[in-house]
């Protein structure tokens, strides 16, 4: 391996040849990397008009809240709600004056194919020398990887929090209402503010006389909604049709069960249409609402067409039937009334100036009886409309609102039928949205298939949304016990077919749903996926390892279990890609860290922003382990890099050296003070953040025996070697003229660390046991790995 070099920022670096070498190796198979989610953000807009305004007391005890862990959460029944709490919230929180007020939502980047988590939005933000704070929409359903990706582990909820702090970065997250009861995020690490519906409203609707019917509904309470989202939606629509005092006078809604059986019974076609789209879709537009109705009732009269079509004469004209003529009134019926229709059982209204309005049942009540009705009576319509929502299109839609829907009916469909909607469902999807993409090109591939007829393949991100819905799908099924195999089950037999990228963006999608093994599945791909996708996993680990920041030991000890052992005479292609992995995380994150944080402490560096002693016992054990491994001869052979793994090794530990003891102290050092070299000051890498029993310098001399201690004899002397040379190489950068002084102090300070790296290696008794000598050259090994 190269000695040091100059960088191309004009600092001294020991590891940018090799680098150079990794980089080339991987050049045919070079991947874009994705843009951060921050550059997604937008200046938050103003908000003139409040519904809400909470009380000043509540506001200051939740900023305080924001400002002590620079995150919080946020829902509402009410969305609106939620938003005014949260701009009030971010307006109250004092700060500089040039701080930066920012909005993302999930819609921003819903064509993107770019992860929405807290670890996305933060990877590669300039560090800001003013503050910033970022409103966070995650109220979608696909939002929900947000809140997932720093809830449900107390140890990263506390480095998310230093991480925020460090950056001088606030988070206010809005998330949907059941989301937060499900997950009991009041009892969570970071601070949650539910913001109430009921007396608001009513105080701001009705000042007068709030109280009295504020009593009233809770008495008549069992006759509303039970769900809190859906209860408030009734609220605001009854008012919005100018009959809630109207009901809540006359003791309440009515009974809903009764009616809805009625309804049903005596609906003609184009009505039983409307009441099945009223009843399964919630909160989307009238055309939205209208373009359900017409696919639906276009597909019934495709398919009777289809079943009525005369048979041809021996002469090869038709019959004297007309197809379908049964179904074409249905289409001028529902031309003709469906003004009427509408009138009578459905209501449009918006919740704020600025939002579209939505279609609703006028009695939304009525909503939760028509479904059972559906499927205790109407199992076969049920599964006809559901099919025609995908040959028509519907499925796959490009609005998140209908997203939101036809997921949720599609998982509603597989309880009610799991064997026709399992994992031969989900794979047939894949396979119809594989052919419509990747075949775009061949005769017919946009027009043959109507279910992506909304998602043409020549648009950008069109692949990205089919795909998006269907991952959708993928969580909600994960989320129910009856219905959890089917993902699992669906990605096996897509490995065994070949759709291998498929495979790993469904794995990138479901990562954060807890029932999920991601770090299982991408240890398939590395091993059964062919070239193309073994290198996506490949730069997707790394671009993942990178992500998690100081959680990165949760990755690296999932992957530390896909080792080989050290006995092996020969190493896999996915051995190879294993350490690739290690070697390749070790160079970017020192190639990126900021050399202003060198000997800063705690450390900001991830593999060493380890707090507790024990936890670094374990972790430098980790890297030792891995480094230390025969195999990484033949990777490093292999890529092209040359030395072996102990010049590797000594490279590595040069490098952490500089990151954990290099001082500002060292770097002003009168070289001919009469303190030794090999005497290196560490006081200023100590900072008052630092506990008294824990230091940089304890963590080094934590991590140096780690791998002197596991190396042989003729290793040492080669290790020592390399560090020798390495110093002769610092001392002869020194003295070139062309330096200038900032560098020669540079160099001296290193060179005083390498120095003392030979110190301590000359000082360390021999091991006890040591590492195999040699390794063999890799070739094919057992399948033994996945």
């Amino acid at each position: 391996m190269e000695m040091a070099s100059i960088s191309a920022t004009g600092n001294v670096t020991i590891i940018g040849v090799a680098q150079d070498a990794f980089s080339l190796a991987d050049n045919s198979h070079k991947i874009k990397e994705e843009k951060s989610l921050y550059d997604f953000v937008k200046n938050l807009p103003r908000r003139s008009t409040r519904q809400y305004q909470p009380p000043l007391e509540e506001l200051q005890r939740m900023v305080a809240n924001l400002r002590d862990k620079r995150l919080i959460l946020i829902s509402s029944s009410h969305t609106e709600y939620a938003l005014d709490a949260s701009w009030g919230l971010i307006e109250r929180l004092p700060g500089s004056p040039k701080r930066f007020n920012g909005m993302i939502a999930f819609e921003d980047i819903a064509s993107k194919n770019i992860e929405f988590s807290i670890q996305k939005l933060l990877e590669q933000r300039p560090e800001a020398e003013a503050e910033s704070v970022v409103l966070v929409d995650a109220t979608h359903t696909q939002a929900q990887t947000f809140p997932a990706s720093f809830l449900g582990h107390t140890a990263r909820a506390g480095s998310f929090e230093d991480l925020l702090r460090t950056n001088k970065h606030f988070l206010v997250v809005m998330v949907d209402l059941s989301y937060a009861r499900e997950n009991n995020l009041a009892h969570h690490s970071f601070p949650y503010w539910e913001i109430p519906f009921l007396e608001p409203f009513f105080e701001k609707a009705f000042p007068q006389e709030h109280e009295r019917l504020l009593k009233e509904i809770r008495t008549q309470r069992g006759k509303w909604e039970q769900d809190e989202v859906s209860f408030a939606r009734q609220i605001i629509n009854y008012q919005h049709s100018e009959r809630l005092l109207e009901i809540i006078e006359s003791g309440g809604p009515q009974d809903p069960e009764g009616c809805a059986e009625a309804l049903l019974k005596t609906a003609n076609q184009v009505e039983k249409t409307v009441l099945y789209a009223a009843t399964v879709f919630e909160e989307i537009t009238s055309p939205e609402f209208c373009r359900v109705v017409e696919a639906l009732i276009n597909e019934r009269a495709r398919r009777a067409a289809e079943q009525s079509s005369p048979p041809v004469a021996a002469n090869g004209s038709a019959g004297s039937a007309h197809a379908g003529e049964t179904e074409i009134p249905l289409r001028r019926l529902w031309e003709k009334e469906k003004d009427d229709i509408f009138t009578k059982w459905l209501v449009e209204g918006s919740t704020s100036t600025d939002s579209p309005r939505m279609v609703s049942l006028s009695e939304s009540n009525l909503r939760e009886p028509l479904r059972k009705q559906f499927e205790k009576r109407h199992r076969f319509y049920l599964m006809d409309q559901f099919n025609a929502l995908q040959e028509t299109g519907i499925l796959f839609y490009p609005s998140l609102r209908l997203a939101e829907n036809t997921t949720r009916i599609a998982v509603d469909m597989a309880r009610i039928y799991p064997d026709e909607f399992d994992e031969s469902w989900i794979v047939a999807l894949v396979m119809r949205l594989r052919r419509h993409f990747i075949g775009a090109g061949s005769a017919g591939s946009d027009e043959d298939d109507q279910m992506f007829q909304f998602l043409p393949s020549s648009q950008p991100g069109a692949s990205d949304v089919a795909f998006a819905r269907i991952s959708d799908i993928c969580k909600r099924l994960l989320g129910s016990p009856s219905q959890s195999k089917v993902v699992p089950n669906s990605l096996d037999y897509l490995l065994q077919t070949g759709c291998h990228e498929e495979v790993l963006w469904l794995i990138k999608q479901l990562k954060f749903s807890a029932e999920f093994d991601d770090w299982f599945w991408l240890k398939q791909l590395l091993f059964r996926g062919d070239v193309k996708t073994k290198y996506l996993t490949y730069h997707y680990i790394i671009s993942y390892l990178k992500r998690m920041g100081t959680n990165v030991y949760d990755g690296l000890t999932k992957i530390e279990t896909w080792l080989p052992s050290s006995e092996r005479q020969s190493y896999s292609e996915f051995d190879t890609f294993v350490f690739r992995l290690m070697i390749k995380y070790c160079f970017d994150t020192i190639a990126r860290f900021d050399h202003r944080h060198y000997g800063q402490w705690p450390s900001r560096y991830p593999l060493f922003a380890i707090k507790d002693a024990q936890l670094a016992e374990s972790h430098t054990s980790l890297l030792a382990h891995w480094l230390l491994h025969p195999a990484v001869d033949p990777t490093l052979a292999d890529l092209g890099i040359g030395g072996s793994r102990i010049t590797l090794v000594g490279a590595l530990l040069a490098e952490w050296s500089f990151i954990l003891l290099g001082t500002a102290d060292i770097s002003h050092a009168d070289p001919s003070s009469a303190q030794s070299e090999t005497e290196v000051t560490t006081e200023s890498a100590e900072s008052e953040n630092s506990t008294v029993n824990w230091s940089a310098t304890d963590l080094f001399n934590l991590l140096l025996p780690q791998f002197i201690t596991q190396i042989d004899l003729s290793q040492r002397v080669e290790l020592l070697s390399y560090w020798n040379q390495l110093e002769h190489e610092l001392f002869r950068f020194r003295v070139l003229p062309s330096h200038g002084s900032e560098l020669r102090n540079e160099l001296i300070w290193k060179r005083k660390l390498v120095r003392r790296l030979i110190t301590e290696i000359k000082k360390t008794p021999p091991p006890k046991k040591s590492w195999p000598m040699k390794a063999t050259p890799a070739t094919a090994a057992p399948a033994d790995q996945a």
